[in-house]
């Protein structure tokens, strides 16, 4: 009798895990009861850029925001002319809003005004034209990798 108990509150939790992580990846509901994050305004103008980028590519940032329960990033990001992120695959999709000059990617170049969403384990590239410097505001999940890849962009 007590084996068949211990099986019986195993077997359940072992459910109410497994409906917590499906109702959890099905629905954003979930979020409403996570904290917030604080109200901040900055003035991108009076904050400096860190420089950043690898053997591929260079580029420079001014972090805006991280919210530290859904670990979301905002960003600008800075492409110097002829810098392109060459292809490459991201753990997470993120977007980029062009504030200035145009951003080259591998679908099309987008002026100011446009967004643009790169999805997760896509292969992808963006960057600046030859001629000009590109601002993007910049959004990503805060734990996102790269891998670059040798193959072309589709």
């Amino acid at each position: 009798m007590q084996l068949r108990t211990i099986a019986l509150a195993v077997t359940s939790f072992v459910l109410g895990v497994a409906s917590l992580n499906i109702v959890q990846a099905q629905t954003s509901w979930l979020s409403h009861f996570q904290p917030r994050t604080d109200y901040r305004a900055v003035d991108t103008s009076a904050m400096t850029w860190t420089h950043g980028g690898d053997e591929h590519v260079s580029f420079d940032m001014k972090f805006l925001f991280k919210d530290a329960s859904t670990h979301e990033v905002g960003m600008l990001l800075h492409y110097p002319a002829g810098q392109v992120n060459p292809a490459h695959i991201h753990s997470h999709g993120h977007g980029m809003y062009v504030l200035q000059g145009k951003l080259v990617t591998h679908r099309g170049t987008y002026g100011p005004g446009n967004f643009v969403w790169f999805p997760a384990n896509e292969v992808v590239s963006h960057g600046a034209p030859p001629a000009e410097d590109v601002v993007v505001l910049f959004l990503r999940h805060e734990d996102m990798s790269i891998e670059h890849v040798h193959e072309a962009p589709h």
